[in-house]
């Protein structure tokens, strides 16, 4: 009897053993690091309009923090291009409608999908790709996508020349005119620009720029000097020797790059008009 009830403490000695083992090899699961179930698809509440669209995104951990500020273009025959404000190409391929929302496809075959709010922004889902790396949308607080007029198209012209096709019958008449322009910012949010600048009939040119960042105006980048306009080209020449090339659209219509502050890093295209 005493050995029947030996053998029956040594079994149920070995079956706790294993349990405990099973449990304490069990992987522990971190909601932070470890991957989970994508989530499914949102759903568009518009239709996507084709046309450039600007988004930026910051990341910040510890001592280490990055941002990008960037703009898709969407264009009508189902491709895209994604650039960063430094014009610099970081993705280009073709865009499309998938279900219940848009799919992006790189050239390199890498995807994301993306919906049409009610507003007409855009939101990005998952990942954007964006050079040999990528944005995590969830990283960064997500990543939306505001319209910001005409996608420019491929192959257009570069080094601050002006898109739109000049019109050689077109005439500038002296003086006030303005611009805006309107930049998302990682760090201040929506910042619009302000141009004002003066036409003078004895063909000088000059410009200046204010804008608001967190309800306090500031003046921006400013210049003065000589212009020409002929054949549709705006040719400015700044006191300092530098010259801006632009276009003149249509009758008193001035497209042109200019520096908006010190703080940016390129001219921005901006649109002249009669002041009203």
């Amino acid at each position: 009897m005493k050995r029947i009830i030996t053998i029956a403490l040594a079994l149920c000695m070995i079956f706790c053993a294993v349990g405990c083992t099973a449990r304490d090899t069990t992987p522990e699961t971190n909601p932070a690091t470890d991957p989970t179930e994508p989530a499914a698809p949102a759903v568009n509440a518009g239709q996507l309009k084709p046309g450039a669209y600007t988004g930026s995104a910051a990341f910040s951990e510890g001592d280490f923090s990055m941002s990008w500020v960037f703009t898709v273009n969407f264009l009508e025959d189902g491709t895209f291009t994604l650039v960063n404000d430094a014009a610099e190409e970081k993705a280009a391929g073709t865009w499309m409608l998938t279900d219940t929302c848009y799919t992006m496809t790189c050239a390199d075959d890498r995807s994301c999908t993306f919906t049409v709010q009610e507003d007409g922004t855009l939101e990005i889902a998952g990942a954007l790709p964006y050079g040999s790396a990528t944005i995590e949308a969830d990283k960064v607080g997500g990543i939306i996508l505001t319209y910001a007029g005409e996608a420019a198209a491929a192959g257009g012209e570069d080094d601050g020349e002006a898109d739109a096709e000049a019109s050689a019958d077109a005439a500038l008449t002296a003086g006030t005119y303005t611009a805006s322009y309107t930049k998302e910012s990682a760090m201040a949010g929506t910042v619009v620009y302000e141009y004002t600048a003066e036409i003078g009939a004895d063909g000088t040119f000059s410009y200046s720029v204010s804008f608001d960042m967190g309800g306090t105006v500031y003046d921006g980048s400013a210049a003065s000097g000589t212009y020409t306009a002929e054949n549709g080209v705006f040719t400015f020449t700044d006191s300092e020797g530098n010259i801006t090339e632009g276009a003149v659209t249509a009758d008193n219509t001035l497209v042109i790059s200019l520096m908006a502050s010190q703080m940016a890093k390129e001219p921005y295209e901006v649109t002249f008009v009669p002041a009203a």
